[in-house]
Formats: structure tokens, C-alpha cells, sequence
């Protein structure tokens, strides 16, 4: 542990967490791979692109994600959760930006949500292969005799 700790950037840090519809549980938990890889790539694209926008951050960033499938209740509940550090390294690689904001938080969590939104969705649209959750009963049988 105490080898881990000596790694930290000497910062705050922020915990982010970044869930899915429960609509999408049931897609979610037939296509792990595809969705799992979609909500990864679509978290760190949101807050990489968020945090150089200047009026954010204006500087590069970092982050860790764990993914959680379940909740406190065990009930399925994908969502990552983000360790990301307070401020980041400039464009020109010289110094570390600090955000300009004192609050708790380093962009407003509708921002996040609405990019997070726009991303996800435009990478499950991209995605060509979904098994789509369906009911057994459903399915079509076809009878043959001779």
C-alpha cells in the first residue's frame, strides 16, 4: 500500500460515477463486451475532451475506472466509477494546470451528462453487433413433417 500511495500525484483527487438507464440493463447484460467497452470508452472520452476545453480545465488529464455491475441492493446496475486528479498537465507539457473553480466538483454534472449522453448513445448506434434482449416464449418454431 504504501508503495501504491508514493505513486499519487501530490493533489486532490475527484470520484466520479457514471451510470446507464436501467432500461439498457437487460442489452447491457447480453452483449457485456460491446456495452462494457461502449461505457468505458464513452466516460473517458467525455472527460478527456471536457477537461481541454479551456473554460474546464484546459489541460490534459488522467483517470482510473473501475466498472461495477451490480448495486448495494445486487440487483444489475452497470456504472464505472473515476479517480481522476485535481488539475492537469498543460499542452506544452511544461507545468500542471490547477482548476480555476474552488468547488467540489471540476465540471458541472449536467455538462458531463449531456456529453456522456450524446457519447454513449453515438457509440451504440456505431455498434454493429447487439443481441437484443428478447422472451424465450417469443421465439418462432417451425414444425416439418414428411
Amino acid at each position: 500500500m504504501d508503495k501504491r500511495m508514493q505513486e499519487l500525484l501530490p493533489v486532490g483527487y475527484y470520484h466520479l460515477v457514471f451510470t446507464i438507464p436501467h432500461e439498457l440493463n437487460a442489452i447491457c447484460f447480453k452483449n457485456k463486451k460491446v456495452m462494457y467497452n461502449i461505457l468505458f470508452q464513452a466516460v473517458s472520452q467525455t472527460i478527456l475532451e471536457l477537461c481541454k476545453e479551456p473554460k474546464h480545465l484546459g489541460a490534459d488529464t488522467g483517470l482510473i475506472s473501475v466498472l461495477h455491475t451490480w448495486g448495494q441492493n445486487m440487483m444489475e446496475h452497470p456504472h464505472l466509477h473515476i479517480i481522476m486528479p485535481k488539475g492537469g498537465l498543460s499542452f506544452d507539457r511544461t507545468h500542471w494546470v490547477m482548476p480555476n473553480k474552488k468547488d467540489d466538483f471540476l465540471i458541472f454534472y449536467k455538462i458531463l451528462s449531456r456529453k456522456f449522453k450524446g457519447k454513449f448513445l453515438w457509440l451504440l448506434e456505431k455498434a454493429t453487433v447487439l443481441v437484443l434482449s428478447y422472451d424465450v416464449s417469443l421465439l418462432f418454431v417451425v414444425l416439418s413433417r414428411a
